[in-house]
């Protein structure tokens, strides 16, 4: 019998636990895995295809992130979408939301997701004449285990299954529930929201719970063509520090080089929320879009990291684990890096990577 790409999955997983040092979780983690992914990785390794979910290019419904930065240990991080391939937009509103019910009963913030619960039904498109019958659905479900303190659940909203006019609508009504308690969010917002609109397009929101923190949301925003000096310009509305915009210089040197004087092609621009804390901006680069091949991308994101001085063992350490020691082509487009990016928070910066196991699940 062919083997599943949960099982493959599943596989990954018991390797990586340990490296983050998370034995002692594994089961909560392996639990919350099953939970989100088991129905929608139920296809036989190689199945998966684009049409069946968003998340990765070739279909694959899980991806891995990694967030390195110097005053933290990293935590273990995925995000699936749950449900059979196939199901139509109602039903997979239901089968999400039972999931999303359970991952939170699992990690202990059953209360917290009843904070926000509402929000999420206000957020979500009811609009099914501009969703599609089948395919995608509108909630991806992320969690994040860290060595010390409360693992997150974090359940990101799809503003594409619905007319623009729509998502920007959403867009500000989500915000409104979050920046009032950010500091510094309100003009943050204020400076940013007039320079977004018409240029770039609301991809999607995150609202991320865990037992320790408040609640935090995130909006997304995505564009092809941009010139680099309007994302710098970006952050420094959000921000007001020229601190963050030498962190972006600095990235986009070490990433992007002298093609840095073209337009960038795809990317995505962030800003988080969170009470009594000041916005958490990011910035990341679509790695299908600025690297040719994935060993270029693993090549300019060790440059990256060794010039802010993070963890480059574990970041090389993940994709040997994901990708089962595979030899990272230098030839063919990438397929486990989809996107590397860089963030601030509270003055401490960070670096960002999403990396798809699927391609490499086979053998």
């Amino acid at each position: 019998m062919a083997q599943t790409l949960f099982d493959a999955v599943h596989g990954r997983l018991l390797s990586l636990i340990p490296r983050f040092g998370l034995a002692k979780s594994a089961p909560e983690i392996l639990e919350a895995y099953r939970l989100i992914c088991a129905e929608s990785l139920s296809l036989p390794v190689g199945n998966q295809r684009p049409e069946m979910c968003r998340i990765n290019r070739d279909g694959t419904a899980i991806q891995f992130s990694l967030a390195l930065s110097r005053s933290r240990p990293a935590p273990l991080q995925f995000l699936g979408e749950a449900g059979l391939p196939g199901l139509n937009y109602a039903k997979r509103i239901t089968r999400s939301l039972e999931a999303i019910h359970g991952v939170a009963g699992l990690l202990g913030v059953r209360d917290e997701l009843g904070t926000i619960s509402d929000l999420l039904q206000r957020m979500t498109p009811r609009d099914e004449s501009a969703s599609p019958e089948h395919g995608p659905g509108i909630y991806w479900i992320g969690v994040s285990f860290p060595i010390a303190g409360a693992p997150a659940l974090t359940v990101y909203i799809n503003s594409r299954l619905s007319a623009e006019l729509g998502q920007w609508e959403r867009m500000s009504e989500f915000t409104r529930y979050f920046r009032g308690m950010s500091l510094g969010g309100l003009d943050a917002w204020r400076h940013v929201e007039p320079e977004l609109r018409g240029r770039m397009s609301p991809l999607g929101m995150a609202v991320t719970i865990s037992s320790s923190r408040p609640a935090r949301g995130r909006v997304y925003f995505s564009a092809y063509g941009l010139g680099f000096d309007y994302y710098r310009g970006l952050l420094l509305k959000a921000s007001d520090s020229e601190d963050c915009a030498t962190l972006y210089d600095r990235y986009i040197e070490a990433m992007v080089r002298e093609d840095r004087r073209y337009p960038a092609r795809s990317a995505v621009w962030s800003i988080e929320f969170e009470s009594g804390r000041s916005p958490n901006i990011k910035f990341e680069l679509c790695a299908h879009c600025a690297f040719s091949s994935d060993a270029e991308a693993a090549s300019r994101c060790e440059s990256w990291l060794v010039s802010q001085r993070l963890d480059t063992k574990l970041y090389w350490d993940t994709i040997k684990l994901l990708t089962a020691g595979s030899r990272l082509s230098n030839t063919t487009p990438p397929e486990l890096h989809a996107y590397a990016g860089v963030g601030q928070r509270s003055e401490e910066s960070y670096a960002t990577f999403y990396l798809n196991p699927g391609p490499f699940l086979a053998g």
